[in-house]
């Protein structure tokens, strides 16, 4: 209370010298008091931060637990350096790279009679290739007046993908991403995607899946709809191990061609999407139509837009609103 308010009420201008001091008096002796407990205090925060040595652990373990064999507490030791930093660090066997030649094919469906769907594969070597197979079956199946590509729970590293996979919707080189050697450029394929493009993503959206989903927006590809992305998309590089393995570590950030930082916030939605009532946080689970939808369809027929999941559900509400529009400018 400002002294020209108390002048006004005299009972408390008597009084208030008497409660200032007392209130100065309870305060001095809280902050002593407080003073006297921030050693012990400190103490036991120092107490809690101060762990012991690995070596020391390793040691103990040895000596008293012989039966964990040097290789398995080797193996253990790995696994959690890699878990603690697992989004700065990867390591990548032999057999990694030859695994994409096997890789799964992407899931594809359809919805309101002419949308595609695609839920796209892990960004490895082999993504552009798969994709594209999707989008060929789809397209020689039906009519496509739409596309669904769904990013979640989709991560990997290989940045190259992400020129290659935005080379389906460019016909001319587009300055699309810097991840440490300086701007690459889309690299347009025979293939071109020529119908509106909805990407989704949320938290399980994962480093180079965030930098494509990065490059619809910056290069005017598509609209993203549904949550912000996890935030990892960084540039890696590989250090060769005696083993054959490659230690992949984060070592800087990858920015967009006008400079823009793919930073720990993720990458935005242009349409958000919160999670309905009594729905689960997707951070936990598969996209509705992978978890509902993995037999295929007998009769081959459309299906519908899938109420429990909200992402998928607004993709297609948006893609069906722009085949409205589409047709009634034509008309």
């Amino acid at each position: 209370m400002k002294r020209r308010h108390i002048r006004q009420f005299p009972i408390l201008s008597k009084h208030f010298g008497r409660f200032a001091l007392v209130g100065a008096l309870a305060w001095g002796a809280a902050v002593g008091l407080g003073q006297e407990s921030l050693p012990a205090e400190a103490d036991k925060q120092e107490q809690k931060s101060v762990l012991p040595r690995l070596p020391e652990i390793l040691e103990a373990i040895r000596k008293n637990l012989p039966s964990i064999s040097e290789e398995d507490l080797d193996r253990a030791s790995l696994q959690g350096i890699l878990t603690e930093f697992q989004s700065q660090l990867e390591l990548v066997s032999a057999r990694s790279a030859s695994s994409a030649a096997n890789a799964s094919p992407a899931l594809t469906r359809y919805y309101e009679s002419s949308i595609g769907y695609i839920a796209a594969p892990l960004l490895d070597d082999s993504a552009a290739k798969i994709l594209s197979e999707a989008y060929r079956r789809l397209k020689s199946e039906n009519i496509l007046r739409g596309l669904v590509l769904d990013l979640r729970h989709v991560s990997g590293n290989n940045y190259q993908q992400v020129t290659k996979i935005a080379g389906f919707f460019t016909q001319t080189e587009t300055p699309l991403l810097d991840w440490g050697d300086g701007i690459r450029f889309s690299e347009p394929q025979s293939l071109q995607v020529e119908v509106p493009l909805v990407v989704a993503i949320d938290q399980t959206t994962r480093g180079a899946a965030e930098a494509l989903a990065a490059v619809v927006r910056s290069a005017k590809l598509g609209i993203l709809v549904g949550r912000a992305t996890e935030g990892q998309a960084r540039s890696y590089k590989l250090i060769p191990l005696k083993t054959g393995h490659q230690l992949k570590i984060a070592s800087g950030q990858v920015r967009l061609a006008d400079d823009t930082a793919l930073g720990s916030e993720g990458v935005l939605p242009d349409i958000a999407v919160k999670a309905s009532s009594g729905h689960a946080s997707s951070a936990s689970e598969t996209p509705a139509e992978v978890s509902s939808e993995k037999k295929a369809d007998p009769t081959g027929m459309p299906l519908p837009p899938p109420a429990e999941d909200p992402i998928l559900a607004r993709a297609l509400e948006l893609l069906k609103g722009i085949g409205i529009v589409e047709r009634q400018n034509r008309s």
